[in-house]
């Protein structure tokens, strides 16, 4: 497997300022002047991303099967920023460990990382770095299944549509 994003995320990501650049097996995408760097890379069962910035080496984010699911994730991420940038309203996804979307369910794994089960299939969609109050897995849980078009597009629109509007504030 040769991990390649959408094509829609990554004209998204360069109007956002970043770029897509192989390294070797890994996909990088890279804000201007490389501070901030997102490397994509396969692994066993699908792929993992990790984020570096500066001279930093890349630190472990999330695992995911599909590259779908870091995709939406990295979306998240942008997209806060994207909206930030451009005094859009903050979109403030849950993150409550007791709070994840219908369907899923998050699981606690080993050495800091926690992890999100698909209710209905019992799979496990994405493993992520946790953190002590806002919990990743959860605010992903609320994206999990969105179609990557539209979740950008939550992102771009003032009011967070057609995903997004509950959690705009």
């Amino acid at each position: 497997m040769t991990v390649s994003l959408p094509t829609v995320f990554v004209e998204w990501a360069a109007r956002l300022g970043y770029s897509a650049s192989a390294d070797g097996a890994t996909l990088v995408l890279a804000n201007e002047g490389g501070e901030l760097r997102y490397s994509f890379r396969e692994r066993a069962g699908g792929v993992e991303l990790l984020r570096a910035e500066r001279a930093d080496d890349p630190a472990p984010v999330l695992v995911a099967a599909d590259v779908d699911d870091a995709v939406r994730h990295l979306v998240t991420v942008l997209g806060y920023d994207h909206r930030a940038a451009n005094g859009l309203t903050t979109i403030r996804l849950p993150f409550d460990w007791s709070a994840p979307a219908a369907g899923y369910t998050p699981l606690e794994l080993e050495h800091g990382w926690a992890g999100l089960r698909h209710d209905t299939t019992g799979a496990l969609v994405v493993s992520m770095v946790d953190q002590e109050v806002v919990h990743p897995v959860i605010m992903f849980s609320y994206v999990a299944s969105a179609p990557i078009t539209d979740l950008i597009a939550s992102f771009d629109h003032p009011l967070g549509a057609p995903l997004l509007e509950q959690f705009v504030s």
